[in-house]
């Protein structure tokens, strides 16, 4: 699935609905998300340990309206 990230100030953020965390198997309370680029395209990967991804962005999605977002900064 393609989906553009919005931009909010200084960082920018990736809108997930419920159907669609529903098809990643991902609880939005627990899963972390994995950030890697390849050939100039973002991949977000849910994983279950952040441990083993010691150099790499990991984020968590928050709550935001009906669904939930996960905000990347800029930087």
């Amino acid at each position: 699935m393609i989906k553009q990230l919005q931009y909010n100030g200084d960082s920018a953020y990736l809108y997930l609905t419920k159907p669609l965390l529903k098809l990643l198997r991902a609880n939005p309370n627990e899963a972390y998300f994995l950030f890697t680029v390849n050939n100039n395209i973002l991949n977000i990967k849910k994983i279950d340990n952040k441990d083993d991804y010691k150099d790499a962005l990991i984020k968590k999605a928050q709550k935001n309206g009906t669904g939930y977002c996960i905000y990347i900064p800029k930087p």
